[in-house]
């Protein structure tokens, strides 16, 4: 029999409050729970001004990508204390269920990331089927997918794993590769997923990779690659996610990328990139996520933002503003998270507090023009006024009607600095 818990009302008070303070009795945070972080399952999570962190591709919006290939790890751990595979040694005529070219690719990657050192080798350069040696699935006779994220690896990736012509998934993020990304990866022509996330990897993105007609997911988030972002990645007309997330690449962001008609999560945050948001961004339809934030982009969102009817985060930059549009403004309030706004005032790309109200006065900012008036007060007269005023408006500023006379002595003399008042269209 199932025995039930006291009810919280029979506890004393007192018993409560000391288990809160001891952490016994967790207390739910208010408000929704955040989505899980990407990174558990390899994806990594976009991050908006403020250090609230929301899944970049939410488990709903992505297909489910294990972090390890059903082979992974399914090979026989070798004996304890056993010696380190030897790759200048190893025989890849005697590997059966991939070509000698592909087996040789497999052991550069061993021996240029210090494959002993990995926190899992097994059956690597051991076992005489190169679809037991851990993170690595085979197919047809072809490697079909890499996977070996988080597993120590380190040093540069070797241009031979281009000699991978089946392969369809490379994953190495989080681990201390360093060098460049090799341009032979951009022969990888069956390749759908590309992750080198969290990694120390420097240099430009290669161009080639935009000659990879079937990649669906790439991710070089975390790194320190520099240059520009490639226009051959608007050639990518599968991709689903671009993340460049937290690495050093400059310029403007490539019109082309507007092309993207599948992508649904663009993240291109934490980097250096300057100049406007590209209208052609508006072309992108399906999309999710748009995190722009933390570079320096300035000047208007472009007005074609608002086709974006998917959107649910969009970060950006504090020098981006709001243009004021009735319509845009109810898409852009509808976002569910978004960076702060301001509108943009009557210079191009400059922010202002707010919009103007229609029919209503703009108000008194500080440093508005003023209108200088001078007013005579002349000796009593039945009949007439009492004085008579002249306005000198500020040079480039309409005439504005002459106010009442302020009383004062005969001939007297009074200056008054009225603020212009300019009512909205």
């Amino acid at each position: 029999m199932v025995r039930r818990a006291p009810p919280l009302r029979r506890w004393p008070i007192t018993l409560v409050i000391g288990l809160v303070l001891l952490g016994a009795v967790p207390i739910a945070p208010r408000g929704p729970a955040l989505p899980e972080a990407r990174r558990t399952t390899g994806w990594q999570a976009a991050q908006l001004r403020g250090g609230r962190r929301r899944a970049l591709c939410p488990p709903a919006g992505c297909p489910a990508r294990p972090h390890r290939p059903s082979g992974a790890g399914s090979a026989p751990a070798g004996p304890a204390g056993r010696a380190a595979p030897d790759a200048a040694s190893f025989d890849c005529s005697t590997v059966t269920d991939v070509g000698a070219g592909e087996c040789a690719a497999l052991v550069a990657l061993y021996d240029d990331t210090d494959g002993p050192a990995w926190d899992d080798d097994s059956g690597w350069l051991v076992n005489t089927t190169a679809g037991t040696w851990y993170g690595v699935s085979t197919d047809g006779n072809h490697v079909t997918s890499l996977v070996l994220s988080g597993n120590n690896l380190s040093g540069p990736i070797p241009p031979e794993l281009g000699d991978l012509k089946g392969l369809q998934d490379l994953v190495l993020g989080d681990n201390g590769l360093t060098g460049s990304i090799p341009s032979e990866l951009g022969g990888l022509a069956g390749l759908q997923d590309l992750q080198l996330y969290d990694n120390q990897l420097t240099g430009p993105i290669p161009p080639g990779l935009g000659d990879l007609p079937g990649l669906q997911y790439l991710d070089l988030d975390t790194n320190e690659l520099s240059g520009g972002i490639p226009s051959q990645l608007g050639d990518l007309s599968g991709l689903q996610v671009l993340d460049l997330y937290d690495n050093r690449l400059g310029g403007a962001i490539p019109p082309g990328l507007g092309g993207l008609a599948g992508l649904q999560d663009l993240d291109l945050g934490e980097d250096e990139i300057t100049g406007t948001i590209p209208s052609e961004l508006g072309s992108l339809t399906g999309l999710a996520t748009l995190v722009l934030s933390g570079n320096q982009l300035s000047g208007p969102m472009p007005l074609s933002l608002d086709n974006l009817s998917q959107l649910s985060l969009f970060g950006f930059d504090s020098g981006v503003c709001e243009p004021v549009d009735t319509t845009f403004d109810a898409w852009f309030s509808a976002i569910p998270e978004a960076s702060p706004a301001s509108f943009c005032a009557a210079g191009p790309g400059t922010p202002t507090s707010a919009p103007p109200a229609s029919g209503t006065p703009t108000g008194e900012p500080t440093g508005a023009p003023t209108l200088t008036v001078t007013v005579t007060v002349a000796p009593t007269v039945t009949g007439t006024p009492a004085a008579a005023a002249t306005a000198t408006p500020a040079p480039h500023q309409a005439e504005s009607p002459t106010p009442a006379a302020t009383p004062g002595g005969p001939g007297e003399e009074k200056r008054i600095c009225l603020p212009l008042i300019e009512l909205a269209p």
